[in-house]
Parts: structure tokens; C-alpha cells; sequence
């Protein structure tokens, strides 16, 4: 039958399918290795001792970083400047892990006019000049004793993702994928994998829209090779699956919605003006940033103490509370300056000696947290289901009302009877 209730099961149904999807493919770089794909060996990124894994890191810049406001969920890694110089700009909020000291890692100057960091307790390194609140201020605790101290750690790091790009984009592509009414893009797997590789031209990308799946494992993750010399342009819906996009040519990304996997663009400048990432970037530099969260909740986030290395000794502060002075030692060692600062400055949690954490930033500062995104995904599709249902309703009762009328007009007239 077809019907306006058959008509709105379809829809439903629909909604349900996407709204499933879209909620299981959050996915970091290293599920291509965890996925079968033979990675190279990563190296670890040490800072002021202590010891990070590349996936620690939910942005990767090695150039200048640019987030006029907004928010990075988990850590970021930059080798040049962050500027972040209008109100409002938090990094770390999904990070739980305090062993790893630091949640910002900049290269050279930081400009940061207000924001926070997250958690509580940790701290930003800056390798030049810091330029900002005086609250977080106080959250710079190392920096560089020599300019580009870290140069030669993120040009290992940049090798090895150039790396992971080369031999991504070596691989024959597992699907057979068309462009279908101008923008929708159809991909046919060939058999079972656990990573399926897509080979798409930039142009074709960047007039994506939707996609379009079939004989397709959901469970598996998705390579997209994207060569060209063109711009990638990301626009339209998410992609329904576990998916990381490797840019391997061209030199400019875009980002126009949101994108739901991983951005793996080393040679690429990133620009994101719309919608938000949630995964993983690595780019050459990221000239806009809005919004770019962790693939999953504390995913990637080690739960055990990180082996500190030696000849990198933390340095002891002390404060007066009494008389409200702070007083802080210093020490270079390998390259770093390190701080360990104290204050009672009253605007720092009511003025208990030893906090970092200034009371006017207590909440994220900018951007949906984690739980506003989990509720707006609740309740949008709770609020679309319920417009089906009304329109559905509205539209029947119209239908009968029709009906009523058609038959009103169908009956047969009598003559009015004469005495």
C-alpha cells in the first residue's frame, strides 16, 4: 500500500539508518594500523622529558596554527605560532590523563587572549614568546632555552606521516566507485576487508555530497586516496563509515561541513570555515581552525604513567601565602626551560596557593562540549521524528477530509417533494 504511514516508516527508517552510522565512525590514524595495514614505526615526541606517542595529538601543525575561536578537544602539537587572538579558544577538554604534562605543545610565539586548558592540571609549552591572559600566563611552564628546539622531533614526526600517506596511497583500490547524480558518490566493495581503499580524484571529491554503499562491511574502516592537484574540498554529509581521508597531492584542504574521521594531510595547508572535524588532522599548517574534537571520548588517551627520561629534572617553586608573593625556579636542560609556578593571586581558585586554574575559566570556553554534542545529537533527531509524525498526521487528516468532501459532492440530489 501507499500510504502517508508507509509513507512515514520510510522516512523513519531512513533517519534511524543515518543517524546509527554517523554515530560509530569516529576513528584516529592509528586505525589503519590496528586495521591490518602495515605502518611504519612511529617515534615519540619527548618534551621536557616526558615521552608522547604521535597519537597522543588530536591536531598535528607543522607550521602556524590559527584558531580564532573555538576549540580542539584533545592535545595539539604545533611546530610554528598559534594564534589564537579573539576570546573564547580551549584546548585538552576530553583529555583525562594528567601523567602527560602538557596539553598545548607550540614551537615558536603564542598569542592566546583567553581560553583555557584542559585538565586542571596541565600546562603549555611555548618554545618562543607567550603573548596573553594573564591566566593562562601562568599555564606556560616550559619553553625553549634555544629557538626551534623541537624542529628536528616534528620534522621526524612530519617524515613519518608523509611516510604513512606514500604507502597508503600505493595501495590498489578493494571498491569500484562512480559519481551518480552529479553528487552522489557510489562505492561498490569487492569481497571482505577489513580496510577498503577508495581512489577519488580532487575534483570529484570536492563535488561530493552524500554517499552511497554497497556489499560493504559497516564494521570495517575506509581509506580515501585523494589525488590531484585541485583543492579537497569537504562538503555534504558525513561519510557513513569508519574513514580516513589521505590527501596525497594537493596543497590546500577546505573543510565546509562537518567531517566525521580522520584528515591525513602533511603537505596540505587546512582550512576549516564550517562544521566541525572529529577525528584526527595532521597538515602542513592550519591556516582557520573552528572546531576539531577526539575521534572518541579519551580515545587514544593512555591510561598508565608515560616513562620520563632521564637528565630532565622538574624544578621546585615556592610561594609565601602570607604575604602573596610567588617565587619560581628555573633549569635548562636538553634544550628546555622549565618553570614550575605557584601563586595566590586571588583570581586563581580563591587564592589557594599552588592552582593553575583561573576561576574565570572554569568551564570551556567556546564551542558545543562533548555532552551539549551528545544532547543536540539526542534531541535533533527526537525533534525531526516528531515533525514526521505531525506532518504525517496532518497530511492524513487532510487526505480524509478530501475524501469526505468527494463523497459529500458524490451524493445524489432529491427533489424536494410536493404536497
Amino acid at each position: 500500500m501507499n500510504t502517508p504511514f508507509h509513507h512515514f516508516l520510510l522516512l523513519l527508517s531512513l533517519v534511524s539508518l543515518v543517524f546509527n552510522v554517523n554515530a560509530q565512525n569516529c576513528q584516529s590514524l592509528d586505525a589503519i594500523c590496528r586495521s591490518g595495514f602495515t605502518c611504519p614505526q612511529a617515534g615519540s615526541f619527548v618534551v621536557n622529558g616526558t615521552s608522547y606517542s604521535y597519537n597522543d595529538f588530536n591536531a598535528i601543525s607543522f607550521g602556524d596554527f590559527y584558531l580564532p575561536n573555538g576549540d580542539v578537544e584533545g592535545r595539539i602539537a604545533v611546530q610554528g605560532s598559534f594564534i589564537a587572538n579573539q576570546d573564547g579558544v580551549s584546548i585538552g577538554f576530553e583529555l583525562t590523563d594528567a601523567s602527560r604534562p602538557f596539553s598545548a605543545i607550540i614551537g615558536r610565539d603564542a598569542v592566546w587572549n583567553q581560553g583555557n586548558v584542559f585538565p586542571a592540571a596541565s600546562s603549555i609549552f611555548v618554545g618562543g614568546t607567550f603573548t596573553g591572559s594573564s591566566s593562562l600566563q601562568q599555564r606556560v611552564t616550559a619553553s625553549c632555552s634555544s629557538s626551534g628546539c623541537l624542529d628536528d622531533q616534528f620534522n621526524t614526526m612530519k617524515q613519518y606521516y608523509q611516510q604513512v600517506s606514500s604507502s597508503l596511497a600505493s595501495q590498489a583500490p578493494t571498491t569500484v566507485s562512480a559519481m551518480q547524480l552529479g553528487s552522489v558518490y557510489s562505492i561498490n566493495c569487492t569481497g571482505s576487508s577489513s580496510i577498503y581503499y577508495v581512489s577519488v580524484s580532487t575534483s570529484t571529491f570536492s563535488d561530493i555530497m552524500s554517499y552511497s554503499l554497497s556489499n560493504c562491511d559497516a564494521s570495517s574502516l575506509f581509506v580515501f586516496n585523494i589525488d590531484g592537484t585541485d583543492d579537497v574540498v569537504f562538503k555534504g554529509r558525513e561519510f557513513p563509515s569508519a574513514v580516513v581521508f589521505n590527501v596525497i597531492t594537493s596543497t590546500v584542504v577546505n573543510v565546509t561541513a562537518t567531517v566525521s574521521g580522520s584528515v591525513l594531510c602533511p603537505n596540505s595547508a587546512f582550512t576549516q570555515i564550517a562544521g566541525y572535524v572529529a577525528g584526527q588532522v595532521v597538515a602542513a599548517s592550519n591556516l582557520e581552525v573552528l572546531q576539531i574534537n577526539v575521534p572518541c571520548p579519551n580515545n587514544g588517551v593512555p591510561a598508565g604513567p608515560t616513562p620520563t627520561l632521564p637528565g630532565n629534572t622538574a624544578t621546585s617553586a615556592s610561594s609565601d601565602s602570607s604575604t602573596g608573593s610567588d617565587s619560581a625556579s628555573t633549569s635548562s636542560s636538553s634544550g628546555f626551560i622549565t618553570s614550575t609556578l605557584t601563586t595566590s593571586d586571588p583570581s586563581f581558585n580563591n587564592g589557594q596557593p599552588g592552582s593553575l586554574v583561573g576561576n574565570n575559566d572554569n568551564n570551556k570556553s567556546s564551542g558545543l562540549s562533548r555532552g551539549g554534542k551528545i544532547a543536540l545529537a539526542t534531541v535533533l533527531p527526537i525533534v525531526f521524528v516528531i515533525a514526521l509524525i505531525v506532518a504525517a498526521i496532518l497530511l492524513y487528516l487532510s487526505r480524509q477530509a478530501k475524501r469526505k468532501i468527494t463523497k459529500e459532492d458524490k451524493k445524489p440530489v432529491h427533489p424536494e417533494a410536493t404536497v
